[in-house]
């Protein structure tokens, strides 16, 4: 009866873990909202989460990309691309093309800042490429 009882406790946690990881930390997702109205509070926000702490690969991709993307809002010249690199081969490794072309605009963003255009262009055209697969206008406007 005890075995039974431990199987059937071991199957109950075994499957409540498997439901658990269904969407991004709630803490990047409600930073993500405050992004276009609050950009100086998103980055606070997003600053106070240390990326060792975040559970997947998801989840640090996704900080990667928030973090770049807020401090571009907040006019802060970026010249390291190793943050954003994560999110890039993140995207790319699961192919989530909506993903992939803000990753690649940010990372053209960065070349930018770096006055390196060609590099710049390069990332857009990609970036360009991913949002109009993604139907996403808005994005294709800033590229």
């Amino acid at each position: 009866m005890k075995s039974n009882t431990l199987a059937i406790l071991i199957l109950a946690y075994c499957i409540l873990v498997a439901c658990t990881r269904t969407s991004p930390n709630a803490q990047l997702v409600q930073a993500d909202s405050l992004m276009q109205k609050f950009p100086d509070s998103a980055l606070r926000f997003l600053q106070k989460i240390r990326p060792e702490e975040l559970n997947s690969l998801e989840d640090r991709a996704y900080h990667a990309l928030l973090l770049t993307e807020v401090k571009d809002k907040n006019f802060i010249q970026q010249t390291e691309d190793s943050q954003i690199r994560i999110a890039v081969q993140y995207y790319d490794s699961i192919k989530d093309i909506p993903m992939q072309a803000k990753s690649y605009y940010y990372l053209g963003c960065i070349w930018r800042d770096k006055d390196k255009h060609p590099e710049a262009l390069k990332e857009f055209f990609k970036a360009i490429t991913y949002s109009k697969k993604a139907n996403d206008n808005k994005l294709t406007g800033y590229i």
